[in-house]
């Protein structure tokens, strides 16, 4: 991480800021799809689990800094990916889902 922001911050004053962002972006994205082919092809347990949300986190804050905005888009399936290895169950998880989506905990469609 650090070696990427050194160079982000080498470059940043030479480009334009929309170029900037565009970079970032673009970066963005190539690194969760990168990270994402990884991680598809290993096994985790919850220690696993947990650094991986960390890290993707400090990443998607890291990019996030060098733009008006967010790149939680471009890191949002590797926060998916990183979100249902941290659940203990498959009710957890379908809780969890529910919750975000605005739905009661509680509804049963039975």
């Amino acid at each position: 991480l650090d070696h990427l922001t050194a160079r982000l911050d080498e470059l940043t004053p030479k480009l334009r800021e929309g170029n900037v962002e565009t970079l970032v972006h673009a970066l963005a994205a190539e690194l969760a799809h990168e990270i994402e082919l990884v991680a598809m092809g290993k096994r985790y347990n919850e220690l696993g689990a947990m650094v991986l949300s960390e890290h993707v986190r400090r990443l998607c804050d890291a990019c996030s800094a060098y733009v008006g905005g967010s790149v939680r888009n471009e890191f949002g399936r590797l926060n998916q990916m990183a979100f249902l290895l941290n659940v203990g169950s498959v009710q957890e998880a379908a809780a969890l889902l529910m919750s975000t989506l605005g739905a009661p905990s509680g509804a049963n469609s039975g």
